[in-house]
């Protein structure tokens, strides 16, 4: 089970076309994490710095999409890296040195399809703290999934 999981993931996480989204206007794409417990999948998402509200989570079509933006800040929107510090009307503008953070949006998604049947998709369980983004799913119960024989 922890093989097909892991072929997947390794397969959608090394292929930029299947990790990053269907489209051109990616801004960034947040480091995942992938964990497997004896009972559940948890799967932790950088997200410093975007706020909650701009964060989407769905299954669609056997995959699992994140996705959102990451805005920049007032004095972050009116910064550029420049040689000039004054406009034309005599106007300060901030002057940008570096700038190494990322914006814009973002989607990311994992094809959950080979693993679809082990997974209790009622028991997703959402966290968002610190900037760190962590989904629970709880595996099925094997015991209900068993074959159960009745006599009569």
């Amino acid at each position: 089970m922890a093989a097909i999981f892991e072929n997947l993931l390794n397969h959608h996480l090394n292929n930029n076309n299947h990790c990053y989204g269907e489209s051109n206007n990616i801004g960034f794409a947040p480091d995942l994490d992938v964990v497997e417990t004896s009972n559940s999948f948890i799967i932790e998402t950088e997200l410093a710095g975007v706020n909650k509200d701009d964060i989407q989570i769905e299954i669609k079509d056997s995959k699992l999409y994140i996705q959102g933006e990451k805005k920049r800040s007032a004095s972050e929107a009116s910064s550029e890296i420049t040689e000039t510090t004054k406009e034309a009307d005599n106007q300060f503008k901030n002057k940008k040195y570096l700038s190494e953070r990322s914006y814009g949006k973002f989607k990311r998604y994992l094809d959950l399809t080979s693993v679809l049947h082990l997974l209790d998709l009622s028991s997703i369980k959402t966290q968002f703290n610190d900037g760190l983004l962590t989904l629970t799913i709880n595996k099925k119960n094997p015991e209900l999934s068993k074959s159960i024989k009745i006599l009569l």
